[in-house]
């Protein structure tokens, strides 16, 4: 980059060209095995952004290696189409987030739930024993292999406002087991979360304003 300074200004498949095609030539079996991750990409607001880096990742797939490269996104069309070139296909292993299995995600959970709850009762100074395992457990049963369910049930725990993270985890657990329909679908399991969240949120909505909202 110091070399060319003007780098940032330059294409994309220029600068994956330049600063990590050719260095990786240059040092050969010397780099050891990486995993970038490309976050939400579909949340870049020019789609054809998405599409040109797309595009340079297909122009040197087989001059990344000991690189691999996580991308996580919506199955936006342009996206999925651009996964099925023949470079990207040949070369990329699609997963499907909520379809992986439900045993492989709940052993991340357990894991990482318990984490970002001893992160809050240390933040709050609680007494040792919390959060139970039992609640770990329950917490964890409740996700349904949903990651989106445990981060935002991390969230409305620890939220500054209500500033009681016990009361609020007990708040969460208390609602009733989701039902077969919920199970089999997790949009349901989040819907029941998402509105358990605003109930608690605005507790004295008015009747008028919650009948025309039906959008929500």
């Amino acid at each position: 980059m110091k070399s060319k300074p003007d780098i940032g200004y330059s294409s994309i498949s220029y600068q994956l060209e330049q600063l990590i095609v050719i260095p990786l030539r240059n040092v050969g079996n010397m780099f050891p095995p990486c995993v970038v991750v490309l976050d939400a990409l579909d949340e870049c607001k020019d789609s054809g952004t998405t599409s040109i880096i797309l595009s340079s990742l297909s122009q040197y797939i087989t001059e990344l290696s000991p690189i691999r490269f996580l991308v996580t996104s919506r199955p936006d069309t342009h996206i999925i189409d651009a996964f099925r070139s023949q470079q990207l296909s040949s070369a990329t292993q699609r997963l499907i987030l909520h379809e992986v299995q439900l045993d492989v995600v709940e052993v991340t959970s357990r894991s990482t739930s318990p984490s970002s709850l001893s992160r809050i009762r240390e933040d709050y100074e609680l007494d040792e024993t919390w959060p139970s395992l039992r609640d770990v457990d329950s917490l964890v049963e409740k996700s349904s292999g949903l990651f989106i369910f445990a981060a935002t049930s991390v969230n409305f725990i620890e939220d500054r406002e209500c500033d009681d993270p016990e009361d609020q985890l007990t708040y969460l657990l208390c609602t009733a087991a989701p039902t077969e329909e919920e199970k089999s679908s997790p949009y349901h399991i989040l819907d029941r979360l998402y509105t358990q969240v605003l109930d608690h949120a605005y507790p004295d909505i008015r009747p008028n304003f919650l009948s025309n909202s039906k959008w929500f």
